[in-house]
């Protein structure tokens, strides 16, 4: 990284500024050139038009002070600026450091200069308390133990003399002087804005800006399609490194094309839609002897051919108007499905066989099915009610809420396995992980898709008891995250947490607004404190989430993490529904805090993070949603772009760079990661949350205001 040069007097406006965008200190450009100022595309200009000018009074200090023999480094001028900003915005309560400080900085009042010499001092020093030397992500090492079974990532400090120098706050006059001449330079700069100064420059609030982005993942969709389309056309699964697709069944499942039919609708391919559209017609079908996973083949192909026909009957020139084809597949399909039904409890097996139509019992586990997958196929098979008319279909998936919820949920909490004959959970694991998560998912989107009450009540309970049982915070920047209970309630907790727990977040942010806004939600009726908690806790938890990309080599995050957490808030005894403080914003506490053990270090294209981030952008309009949804998508083109073009694959070891790479691309990569990615980039209005509901793998169904069928069942009274 370059530094400035040996003290020497120079004036102000000679010099290059450093730039900062948060959510970490981060060096885009420097330069000393003469007068040329650079200023890197992706820089929010909301925080360059005030950094530009404090980082060149801060740089001018430091050389024409003949007094301090330190040479500036980037890294002490950076801090400087972050401590000037600290105590400039926080004279109108914003704190910069949270994600939600930039949104209110946009609208930034005058600030009484008089106020400003008061507070000037105590404003620094909070800094000073507060923030630590932070660096850029691709200074960040990684330190491997012996059996290579642990890596942490640790950062090199920059200088903290220049840094603690001046903040000798009243003694040392010449630091008065700068954080004055820093803050009048900064002012001017931020009204006259870099627009005026340096020509037109990105900005988190143009379209413009964030079109571009959007364009650039339509790219990334059509560049891994058009692999795919070239090399394993038809098949299952595509190989991008080895160019080679391989099938599930010997005649193939259209996994990835069907899987991939409403992203193509979304991003208007419509030659590619037709491509896809006259394979399933001509090639696709499900009279197979083929055992499927229920689960998969539910919220993957039946979702899929469900979300297809209702956007062909919302973006008609994409599909010409409403097409049979995708509903009578869908048909056929549920109508195999529903063998996997008819068991004891009405549970459903693990797997069925298509063309037999009988149920499989798993092969494992006792024969118990996965609690989350027994309850992840609601939405679609009464949304098929709905469109067929047959009520069949949502009987079946409705029988399951009533049987789980019958045999022992205890907090709103439930066991990971459950056994299809008798409906008794197995077992006493509790996670929001895999096997359990999209139990809870969908009790919020069950209640958002037909306005049963019973289903809030349940989400409720639930979202009661994660916070009484599961949520725990780590030992040195307090991020809060969702523990698992091996042994169930009462149990010791474990800080494991796999990415999949990631949906959580942007789960109670729907939950709690209904999918309206967060300022829309609160003028209703049914706003309360409580709601107010759980935006909070939304808020808390994709922060968690995203600092699992933030500190990694790659900027990818790994399969499963484990949080460093003081020993007594793993006991039970230390759990209650008490709000957790807030978690500090700084990336050497998350380092110290996140462990990746190197057969958890696995990225597979997973869609949980982005998810929430999508789904927060439009609850919260917070522009740091998309600008981590950016970060993201910036290191998946970096480290899973195959080196000709062709293609993304999934990743072996995020902790590396170069990462290895598996040879695989998963069908969500298509159907919810990229679609999750390109959402936030588009108008909000374009597919409204308060108009439609997303299934576990992205798939768009319509909120039904008057549902055909009603909820049979009553919930036992609880003792």
């Amino acid at each position: 990284m370059p530094t400035a040069p040996t003290p020497t007097p120079m004036p102000i406006p000679a010099l290059a500024p450093v730039l900062r965008v948060f959510p970490e200190v981060e060096v885009l450009s420097s330069a000393v050139d003469g007068t040329e100022v650079k200023v890197d595309e992706e820089v929010d200009a909301v925080a360059v038009d005030v950094d530009v000018a404090v980082a060149v009074a801060v740089t001018g200090y430091f050389i024409s002070q003949p007094t301090i023999s330190i040479a500036p480094t980037v890294e002490s001028v950076v801090n400087v600026v972050v401590a000037i900003d600290h105590a400039v915005w926080s004279l109108n309560g914003v704190d910069p450091l949270t994600p939600a400080g930039y949104t209110d900085i946009a609208n930034e009042g005058a600030v009484n200069m008089s106020e400003l010499l008061d507070m000037l001092e105590a404003g620094m020093a909070g800094a000073a308390r507060k923030l630590e030397p932070s660096c850029s992500r691709q200074h960040v090492h990684v330190d491997t133990d012996s059996r290579g079974n642990k890596r942490r990532p640790y950062a090199p400090t920059p200088d903290a003399g220049t840094w603690r120098h001046l903040l000798q706050f009243p003694s040392n006059a010449p630091a008065i002087l700068f954080a004055i001449l820093a803050f009048i330079v900064g002012w001017c700069f931020h009204f006259l804005s870099l627009d005026t100064l340096l020509g037109p420059s990105p900005s988190v609030h143009n379209d413009t800006y964030w079109e571009s982005h959007r364009e650039e993942v339509r790219t990334a969709f059509t560049t891994s399609w058009d692999a795919y389309a070239k090399y394993a056309w038809g098949q299952d699964r595509f190989h991008p490194l080895s160019k080679r697709g391989s099938q599930m069944s010997p005649n193939g499942l259209g996994w990835i094309i069907v899987d991939s039919l409403d992203t193509l609708m979304i991003m208007n391919l419509t030659t590619r839609l037709s491509d896809a559209r006259q394979w399933l017609d001509k090639n696709l079908t499900y009279d197979q002897d083929q055992d499927v996973n229920t689960f998969e083949t539910t919220i993957r192909m039946l979702g899929g051919l469900l979300s297809a026909h209702y956007l062909s009957t919302q973006f008609p020139d994409a599909s010409s108007g409403r097409d049979s084809v995708y509903l009578s597949k869908a048909v056929d399909l549920a109508d195999r499905l529903l063998a996997a039904y008819d068991s004891g409890s009405g549970i459903p097996y693990a797997s069925v066989n298509l063309a037999k139509r009988e149920g499989i019992r798993s092969h494992a586990d006792g024969g118990a099915s996965s609690t989350a997958e027994a309850a992840t196929v609601q939405l679609e098979m009464k949304y098929l009610s709905h469109l067929t008319g047959d009520n069949v279909y949502w009987r079946k998936a409705e029988k399951v809420m009533e049987a789980l919820d019958s045999h022992g949920v205890k907090g709103g909490l439930v066991p990971i396995f459950v056994h299809p004959d008798t409906g008794r959970f197995r077992h006493k694991t509790i996670r929001l992980g895999s096997r359990g998560d999209s139990y809870y998912e969908y009790l919020v989107k069950q209640y958002l898709q037909t306005n049963e009450s019973i289903y809030g009540e349940m989400w409720e309970e639930a979202l009661t008891g994660i916070q009484k049982h599961l949520l725990t915070s780590t030992k040195h920047s307090n991020l809060q995250y969702i523990a698992e209970l091996p042994s169930g309630i009462g149990g010791r907790l474990s800080p494991k947490m796999d990415h999949l727990v990631c949906f959580l977040p942007g789960t109670i942010a729907i939950g709690a607004t209904e999918g309206l806004t967060e300022a829309e939600a609160r003028r209703t009726e049914h706003w309360n404190a409580q709601k107010e908690e759980q935006m909070r806790l939304a808020r808390e938890l994709t922060k968690t989430c995203w600092a699992q990309y933030a500190v990694t080599e790659t900027g990818l995050a790994p399969e499963i993490v484990w949080f460093e957490t003081e020993d007594s808030d793993l006991e039970p005894s230390s759990k209650s529904n008490a709000p957790r403080p807030s978690s500090r914003d700084d990336l050497n506490s998350w380092i110290k805090d996140i462990n990746i053990r190197l057969i958890d270090a696995d990225n597979l294209q997973r869609p949980e993070t982005v998810e929430s981030l999508f789904l927060m952008y439009r609850v919260t309009k917070d522009p740091i949603y998309r600008q981590w949804g950016w970060e993201i998508f910036k290191a998946f083109q970096k480290h899973t772009r195959v080196k000709d073009g062709e293609g993304y694959t999934s990743l072996s070891d995020v902790t590396i760079v170069p990462p290895k790479r598996r040879d695989d691309m998963e069908s969500f990569w298509l159907a919810e990661t990229l679609k999750y990615l390109y959402l936030p980039f588009s108008p909000s209005d374009f597919l409204p949350l308060t108009d439609v509901v997303f299934n576990t793998e992205a798939h768009v169904f319509p909120r039904l205001r008057q549902a055909e069928y009603k909820t049979g069942w009553a919930r036992r009274r609880r003792t």
